[in-house]
This record gives C-alpha cells, structure tokens and sequence, in this order.
C-alpha cells in the first residue's frame, strides 16, 4: 500500500488574545486573513498564498495542547485509515470540519498533534 503526503497544510497556536495576535500578524509579518470556516470558538486564519496557512485558536479553558499543531494534506483517506490502523496508532476522526475537509488527530510520542487533512475534491484532482 502506497501512501503519501500532499503538502504542509498550517500550522495552528494558541492565542490569549486574537484582536492583539491578528493585529501583530497583520502589521509585523503583513500576513492576510483568509476566510474561516463557521467554528464554535475564536480565531483567525491567514493564507500564503499556496494553500498553506497559519490557523490563530483563542485559548480555551484545558486546551492549549491540542491547540497547538500541525497539519498534513493528504490524498487517500482510506489508505491513511489502513496505515495508522495498521500500525496501532491511536487516532481520533476522521470528522468534517464546518467546510466538509476530513480530519484525522493523532500524536506523536512526545504528544505532539498531528493533523491529516482530507478534500474529496484534492482526490480527483490529483
């Protein structure tokens, strides 16, 4: 079974304050905010312009550890359920986001987060 990775997707931190944070990115690193799915908690996204970004989470209460991580593209969702089963890696999903992207969530051993997301249609484009 052959399974690969399409891109680096974002990255995700965890903010106290996201009009402080989105202020800081817009006016030190000229970041632009891009639209952000409808999510039940605060936060901005800002675009690069290749598809890969970097997603502002406010803190919530017991959660700045699962806020912070990184996200991979992928193109089969199937094989990638396959491998991590596999492997008995532990995950969480997939689940949709509020704009229909698969996500699976899973850890390294340090407990770092890790993201695999997946678009249908990046399937039958690639």
């Amino acid at each position: 079974m052959s399974i690969s990775i399409n891109g680096f997707d974002h990255v995700a931190l965890s903010v106290s304050h996201i009009d402080e944070s989105v202020a800081f990115y817009e006016e030190v690193l000229g970041l632009k905010q891009i639209q952000r799915p409808d999510f039940k908690f605060p936060g901005a996204w800002f675009g690069f312009g290749n598809g890969q970004a970097l997603h502002l989470i406010g803190k919530r209460e017991g959660r700045a550890t699962q806020d912070h991580h990184f996200a991979l593209r992928i193109d089969d969702l199937d094989k990638w359920l396959a491998h991590l089963q596999a492997l008995q890696v532990e995950f969480k999903g997939p689940n949709p986001r509020p704009d229909g992207i698969q996500q699976i969530f899973f850890q390294d051993p340090d407990g770092n987060l890790i993201e695999l997301d997946y678009e249908e249609s990046a399937k039958a484009d690639g």
